[in-house]
């Protein structure tokens, strides 16, 4: 670890699904914020989202209680880094200011039409799909948000 990062290990991770952070130092610099990290023993580190002067605190959803890995890990290591603001942009969906909102609306949108044209084509501006199919899309995507909360976020045009 570097002066500008530090770790802690926080245990039974199945049992936190949320992570409160904020900046409590008025003097932090106006030019740079936090990462938060999070990796399961033998995993890779995962950005968990980030607070700024100008969003000074966040709760950062985990997806551990869904998660298989998380269930059976004895504790998982939370990494801090302080990070510039542009530094912070460059992460991505992960850090997704309120102007991403639409994109992340839209990407929510065209993840339900993805899903309901995989029962079948598209045709004259119709669409035939099972009456179940909503339902079934809320389900998949509630599994995949217990997995990744940033899942959305991370989808590419």
């Amino acid at each position: 670890m570097s002066p500008t990062q530090f770790s802690l290990s926080l245990p039974a991770p199945s049992s936190v699904a949320d992570l409160f952070v904020a900046l409590a130092d008025p003097s932090f610099p106006s030019t740079h914020g936090l990462a938060v990290y999070a990796a399961l023993p033998g995993g890779e580190f995962r950005l968990l989202g980030a607070v700024t002067p100008s969003r000074p605190s966040a709760v950062l959803r985990t997806g551990w209680p869904a998660d298989p890995a998380a269930a059976a890990a004895a504790s998982v290591t939370v990494g801090v880094s302080v990070e510039t603001l542009a530094n912070l942009q460059n992460l991505g969906g992960a850090f997704a200011p309120p102007e991403n909102r639409l994109r992340i609306a839209l990407n929510v949108a065209k993840d339900l039409f993805n899903f309901m044209a995989s029962f079948g084509k598209p045709e004259g501006g119709q669409m035939t799909v099972p009456v179940r199919c909503f339902e079934m899309w809320v389900g998949r995507f509630e599994d995949k948000y217990r997995k990744d909360p940033d899942f959305m976020l991370k989808i590419q045009d």
